[in-house]
C-alpha cells in the first residue's frame, strides 16, 4: 500500500508515527503532508526534525496565516484545503491516515472525501470541550474507517449514524512509544540543560477557541498560582491556536531562575520531561492520553479536554485562583499519589499500530465502501 499521513502539530505527529513505522515494517510506503505549525520556524521547525529521523515528507506547505486569531484560523483552513487539493491531484494513494480533531485534519479530510480517496481515521469518536471536539466529530462523517481509542469512543461513532463494520478499537498509537527504558534518563536531560533539577512541574497552557476573551486572564492566574511553588516550572509553548502569542508572552515575562519556556520539544524529550515531572498542569491533551501511562498526577484545567474519558490520576479544576490551590494540594495529597501508582490507562496498551495496519491490509475499498450511507 502506498499511505499519506496528514501533518500539522506535534500532537499529531505521536499519533502517527509509530503508524508510520509499522507500515514500513510491513513494506508499505509511507509519505507525510505536512503543514500548519509543524513547517514554520518558530514553532520548531518539526518537519526537519522528522526529516532528520529518516521519514518521508512529501510535501510541505506553508497553510498557516498569521495572526493569531479566530479570523486567521478560518482563512488558514481555506488555505488548507485549497493547497491539499492540488497535492492530492497530482498524487495518488491507497489510503489517507487522518489523525485527531484539529482544523487542518478537517479540511484536508473533506478534500479526500470529494476525491473519493480511502479516509482513514486515528482517535476517532472522542468528545472534548473545544472546536476541535467538533472537528473530529466532523471528520467521522467523511472517514471510510474509524479507529477508536476505547469503547467509549466506538459507541459515540455508532450512535452518531456510522457503520459498525467501520469502527474498531485499536486503543490509541501514540502510546505504542512509550518504553520507558528507551526514553532519555532524567540525568541526561540535566546533562543537556533541558531541566535544572530532579524534581520540577510540567505545564503545558493552549488557547481555547470559545475563550478567546479570556485566554490573558486564564494564563495570568496560572502563572500566578505556580509562581509560588517551590519547584520549577518547566512550560511548553502552546500550538498553532489562538492566544498562543499571548499566552508566550505573558509565560515568558514571568520565568524565574530556574523556570524554562520550550516553543517546542523533540517528542522523546517530552515523554521523558512527563515521565519524571512531580505534575503536569495545564489543558493539555497529553495529560489525558500519555500521562497515565507513567503514573503521573494531572490538574487539567477548563473545557478543552471536557467529556474525554480521564483515568483517576486526572483532578479537574477551573481556571481560579482558589480550584488551581486546591488541585495543587490534592495532587501532593498521599493518598492520591498512593491511587495513581495504580493507574491503568483507558486508552490502550501500546500494540495499536499493529492493529490500525493489519485492518488496513484486509480492507478492500471497492464502490460500495467508498460510497457512505448515515446508519439511521
Amino acid at each position: 500500500m502506498k499511505i499519506l499521513f496528514v501533518l500539522g502539530s506535534r500532537g499529531e505527529w505521536g499519533y502517527i508515527k509509530p503508524v508510520i513505522e509499522e507500515a514500513q515494517k510491513n513494506g508499505h510506503t509511507s509519505e507525510i503532508w505536512a503543514c500548519n505549525m509543524s513547517v514554520l520556524s518558530r514553532f520548531g521547525q518539526l518537519v526537519q526534525e522528522i526529516e532528520d529521523q529518516g521519514y518521508k515528507v512529501r510535501h510541505k506547505s506553508l497553510t498557516a496565516i498569521d495572526g493569531d486569531s479566530r479570523l486567521a484560523m478560518s482563512r488558514s483552513f481555506g488555505v488548507t484545503a485549497l493547497s491539499f487539493a492540488d497535492f492530492i491531484s497530482n498524487n495518488k494513494y491507497d489510503w489517507i491516515i487522518f489523525s485527531g480533531d484539529r482544523s487542518e485534519q478537517l479540511a484536508a479530510v473533506i478534500v479526500a472525501a470529494m476525491n473519493y480517496i480511502p479516509i482513514a481515521h486515528i482517535q476517532a469518536g472522542e468528545k472534548s470541550g473545544n472546536i476541535d471536539g467538533v472537528s473530529r466529530h466532523a471528520i467521522a462523517r467523511f472517514a471510510h474507517v474509524h479507529f477508536a481509542s476505547n469503547e467509549d469512543a466506538a459507541i459515540r461513532l455508532e450512535r452518531s449514524g456510522e457503520e459498525r463494520n467501520r469502527i474498531y478499537i485499536t486503543g490509541a498509537p501514540q502510546l505504542d512509544e512509550i518504553r520507558i527504558d528507551q526514553l532519555p534518563k532524567l540525568d541526561e536531560l540535566i546533562s543537556r540543560k533541558v531541566v535544572n533539577r530532579e524534581k520540577y512541574i510540567l505545564a503545558v497552557l493552549h488557547g481555547t477557541t470559545e475563550d478567546e476573551s479570556q485566554i490573558d486572564e486564564q494564563a495570568e492566574v496560572l502563572i500566578e498560582a505556580l509562581s509560588k511553588q517551590e519547584l520549577p516550572i518547566i512550560w511548553i509553548g502552546s500550538n498553532n491556536d489562538s492566544g498562543a502569542t499571548a499566552i508566550g508572552s505573558l509565560v515568558k515575562s514571568s520565568l524565574r531562575l530556574n523556570d524554562k519556556f520550550y516553543v517546542n520539544l523533540n517528542r522523546m524529550d517530552y515523554l521523558s520531561l512527563l515521565a519524571n515531572s512531580q505534575l503536569l498542569i495545564g489543558n493539555s491533551s497529553s495529560g489525558i492520553l500519555e500521562a497515565p501511562t507513567f503514573k503521573t498526577p494531572v490538574i487539567n484545567l477548563g473545557r478543552r479536554q471536557e467529556g474525554r474519558v480521564k483515568a483517576k490520576n486526572v483532578i479537574q479544576g477551573d481556571f481560579n485562583l482558589d480550584s488551581i490551590n486546591n488541585c495543587l494540594n490534592l495532587a501532593s495529597d498521599p493518598d492520591f499519589l498512593k491511587n495513581c501508582e495504580s493507574v491503568t490507562n483507558p486508552y490502550g496498551d501500546g500494540n495499536s499500530s499493529q492493529m490500525v495496519i493489519e485492518i488496513l491490509e484486509k480492507i478492500v475499498p471497492d464502490y460500495e465502501f467508498l460510497t457512505k450511507q448515515i446508519s439511521y
